[in-house]
């Protein structure tokens, strides 16, 4: 039996809910993150103990929610519903059982909310009257100290690289559902703002504040491989890149050596005009154009600037940029490569896919990235990205 930690709180007259949910089997994908799952809800009542399998699912914020309830009443011949369970599964919900049945036993119903740590005497060691489970919740709660990480590195390194890997590789995995969740429905770019509390939401300053918040999705699989983001929103005509006069770029960005400037336009910019050449080809958008002179002046203004001012280029923080400015690379994010496909006969579908990347092709100094195509990048991060060594 493993050490069990449950919370038993009357909600009427001998009847007491238990929490958390027991979670018996997870239905993970490729990235073996959990999209739904199993669990088993337990009741308590003085007479014994009482419970139901239930599926849920993970919903837009991350949170488990139970699935529509079926009226078996309701339902024709030969319609139902089956949950299967694995020998473990089935296992657990008997130890389940049993540890509430015992516990009734013991304790009763107790009015109230009562929080109990079941198990075998030589698996649970009491510190300071109290469970090392129950320890280690307060010291995280507390947020560990400097002293705290130390010894855990000298005593545990590659525990702690590992822990630090699985929480980098988990908040990478939640950045990339909100990533489709934008671009499932541009809407939900709106509930974003709302949630973050931005005071300017319109699309493209919403999408400014995503990536600024994750720029490891600019990284590998580019030319360069991005350490951090410079300055958002970097200026010219000032001390500082993150002055107030004359907005320049959209994001400043830096490698080990080079600056790299970024220009962000929204995933609903069109890519293509609604009319095609008369050659066999397709009228690029003026939209796409327009980005693409935008981000070549802004470049030359950029690159002026740095020459005039080399030794005084700051952030907005007083932070010296470091890296050199040499002809600046462009990165252009813009419009969805899938819109391509999304209208029109198959044939003037394959007219602008070949028409768009024989535009890209052309192109030396700008890097045009869609939206779907910097989602699969940052995917191919995630699933790439090595654990590291146990040792």
């Amino acid at each position: 039996m493993d050490i069990h930690e449950f919370t038993v709180e009357t909600v009427g007259p001998d009847i007491a809910t238990v929490t958390p949910d027991l979670v018996l089997q997870e239905d993970k994908t490729v990235d073996e993150t959990p999209l739904t799952r199993t669990v088993f809800r337990a009741e308590v009542r003085s007479q014994g103990v009482r419970g139901w399998l239930i599926q849920q699912k993970r919903n837009r914020n991350e949170e488990w929610e139970d699935t529509k309830k079926i009226d078996f009443r309701k339902l024709k011949s030969g319609e139902g519903a089956n949950i299967e369970l694995s020998t473990e599964a089935l296992s657990r919900v008997v130890e389940q059982y049993e540890i509430l049945k015992s516990h009734i036993a013991q304790h009763g119903l107790s009015y109230g909310k009562q929080s109990y740590i079941s198990g075998k005497k030589d698996e649970i060691l009491i510190v300071n009257s109290k469970s090392v489970a129950a320890s280690i919740a307060s010291i995280l709660k507390k947020q560990p100290d400097e002293e705290f990480w130390a010894a855990l590195a000298a005593d545990q390194p590659g525990l702690l690289r590992r822990l630090a890997y699985g929480a980098q590789q988990e908040v990478r995995r939640r950045q990339l559902r909100i990533f489709e969740y934008f671009l499932d429905d541009p809407v939900n770019l709106q509930k974003y703002a709302t949630a973050q509390k931005l005071t300017d939401a319109k699309d493209e300053k919403i999408w400014q504040h995503y990536f600024e918040q994750n720029p490891w999705i600019f990284g590998y699989g580019l030319d360069y491989q991005y350490l951090n983001v410079l300055q958002r929103e970097a200026t010219i005509g000032s001390p500082t890149v993150g002055g107030t006069d004359q907005e320049l770029i959209d994001f400043l960005m830096g490698t080990s050596e080079y600056t790299v400037l970024v220009e962000i336009k929204t995933a609903e910019t069109p890519l293509m005009a609604a009319t095609k050449n008369r050659s066999n080809s397709w009228r690029l958008s003026n939209e796409l154009i327009h980005a693409q002179s935008q981000i070549l002046e802004q470049r030359a203004s950029f690159q002026a600037y740095v020459d005039a001012n080399h030794d005084s280029l700051y952030t907005k923080d007083g932070d010296r940029v470091h890296q050199n400015t040499l002809n600046p690379r462009v990165i252009l994010v813009i419009g969805r490569t899938s819109a391509l496909a999304e209208a029109g006969s198959a044939k003037e579908q394959d007219i602008k896919k070949r028409t768009f990347e024989l535009y890209r092709r052309e192109l030396h100094s700008i890097t045009v990235l869609t939206y779907d195509e910097l989602l699969e990048r940052a995917r191919h991060i995630v699933a790439t990205t090595k654990e590291p060594s146990k040792a």
